[in-house]
C-alpha cells in the first residue's frame, strides 16, 4: 500500500517557477536608485535603470568585490565606469553600449561560472558598496 502524496513533473516545474518568478521581484529594502545617489546622481540614475533587482545586483557586485580587490572603493568605481565612457554623457543607453562593446572585444570577468561584462560588474560592486 503506497501513503505519501505524489507530486508530479508538471507540479514541481508550476512550483520552480513560482518560486523563480518570486526571486526575481526587487526587494523592497533598498533600490538601485540609492546607489552613489550624493555623489553622482547621473550614474545612480543610470544604475536604477539597469539593475532592477537589487539583491541580485548586490550579491554580483560583492563577488566582484572578493575577486578585484583594487576595485574596492566607490570612487575607483566610479571613475573607471566614467573613463570607459570616455566624453559619452553617462546614461543607462551608453552603460548598456558600453557592456555590448565590453563582450564584442573580451572585457569580461568570470565570477561563479558567469560571465559579465566588467561594466556590469563594476555597476553591481557599486551598488553592493551603497546597500552595505
Amino acid at each position: 500500500m503506497k501513503t505519501g502524496i505524489a507530486t508530479t513533473r508538471r507540479q514541481v516545474l508550476r512550483q520552480l517557477a513560482a518560486l523563480l518568478g518570486a526571486a526575481s521581484l526587487p526587494l523592497p529594502l533598498a533600490s538601485a536608485g540609492t546607489c552613489c545617489r550624493a555623489t553622482d546622481p547621473e550614474l545612480a540614475a543610470a544604475v536604477a535603470a539597469l539593475l532592477p533587482n537589487a539583491g541580485s545586483a548586490a550579491a554580483i557586485g560583492r563577488e566582484y568585490l572578493r575577486e578585484c580587490r583594487q576595485e574596492r572603493s566607490a570612487q575607483v568605481l566610479q571613475a573607471a565606469i566614467r573613463a570607459s565612457l570616455a566624453a559619452e554623457p553617462v546614461s543607462a543607453e551608453a552603460l548598456r553600449g558600453r557592456i555590448a562593446l565590453d563582450f564584442r572585444t573580451a572585457d569580461t570577468v568570470t565570477l561563479r561560472g558567469w560571465i559579465l561584462s566588467r561594466t556590469e560588474a563594476r555597476l553591481c560592486a557599486l551598488y553592493a558598496l551603497y546597500a552595505l
